[in-house]
């Protein structure tokens, strides 16, 4: 059910945007950057959606924990948690970079590395969807290749 309304919000909400995740071994990598504020007094997170719904990346920093959990979701499970630090104030405009290259997903916040995560689906090229949760507002969104959203 998860799944299906994050397809389905990306299918009708302004809010959804296009980023590409080259194959795994291959040396291309697309990197996506925005502005945000990840809320300092509730859930907030980005999702990198695949056309078939499956969650390839799970962004999603807790505050009552100071903790980012990282994951994905494949064939209608969640798969294992990673759980770095936050390494960035919450309730104030970020910079955020999340980056598609080597087999990984990573993101950076305020040019400062966060954490990544190994792909874990051998199917992940081609565009998918960068969907931001209902309380994370993405300004000054562009790609790599200098498109602009």
């Amino acid at each position: 059910m998860y799944t299906l309304l994050i397809v389905a919000l990306c299918l009708v909400s302004v809010q959804c945007y296009e980023f590409r995740t080259p194959a795994k071994g291959k040396d291309d990598s697309f990197c996506a950057h925005f502005t945000t504020t990840f809320a300092s007094n509730a859930r907030s997170g980005i999702d990198v959606v695949d056309a078939g719904g499956r969650i390839l990346l799970h962004f999603n920093p807790r505050p009552e924990s100071n903790l980012v959990v990282y994951n994905s979701r494949l064939s209608g499970a969640w798969q294992a948690e990673k759980r770095p630090a936050i390494n960035f104030k919450l309730g104030a405009p970020v910079k955020v970079s999340l980056c598609a290259s080597g087999g990984q997903l990573s993101v950076s916040v305020d040019g400062k590395a966060n954490g990544a995560l190994e792909y874990r689906t051998a199917d992940v090229s081609g565009f998918n969807k960068l969907a931001p949760w209902a309380n994370v507002k993405i300004e000054g969104y562009h790609t790599t290749d200098d498109r602009y959203y």
